[in-house]
Formats: C-alpha cells, sequence, structure tokens
C-alpha cells in the first residue's frame, strides 16, 4: 500500500472565512486512511465520508482518528499493518 501526498479539503472554514486544508498521505482502500504529521506527532483519520474531487484535492467530510506520538514517515507506515504501527510507536 502506497502512500499519495494530496491536499485534504476539510468542512468549514476559519475565521476569516479561508477554507480549511492540510498536505497529507493519502493511503486509499477500503476506507480510505490520511495520515498527517504534526511536531511531535502522527495523526491518523479513518475516512467515514469523503472523496478525491476532480482537482485532485480530497474533500473529507467525516472521520474517526487517532494521535500518535513521534514521527514516522509515510513510506514506513506503508510497510507495517496498523497494528504494527501502533506497536512501532508505543516502543519508541
Amino acid at each position: 500500500m502506497n502512500a499519495e501526498r494530496i491536499t485534504v479539503i476539510f468542512p468549514g472554514t476559519d475565521d476569516e472565512g479561508n477554507t480549511l486544508q492540510e498536505k497529507a498521505s493519502l493511503f486509499t482502500g477500503s476506507p480510505d486512511v490520511i495520515l498527517s504529521d504534526y511536531p511531535g506527532m502522527v495523526y491518523v483519520r479513518i475516512v467515514k465520508s469523503g472523496s478525491r474531487q476532480a482537482d485532485g484535492t480530497y474533500a473529507l467530510e467525516d472521520y474517526n482518528a487517532v494521535e500518535l506520538p513521534g514521527k514516522v514517515t509515510p513510506a514506513e507506515v506503508s510497510n507495517l499493518s496498523f497494528l504494527d504501527y501502533v506497536r512501532y510507536h508505543a516502543v519508541k
């Protein structure tokens, strides 16, 4: 399972009325999984509702999320099962 770098569009807007968006890694499947890197953590979003748009962005509507401490690359994630990924962070 390989990741693709995409721009995720979130529902709603910020205080200035701008679209909420960020760069992330998309693992397509059933369901799609979106991996976002933040300082000191990785945020995993399991998509409940959302889709790829004609412009190549991903419109995310609803998701479940898991926050994991540390940093791991999408390439490392693609070689691990989700349980292996959780274990990877638990022993770091």
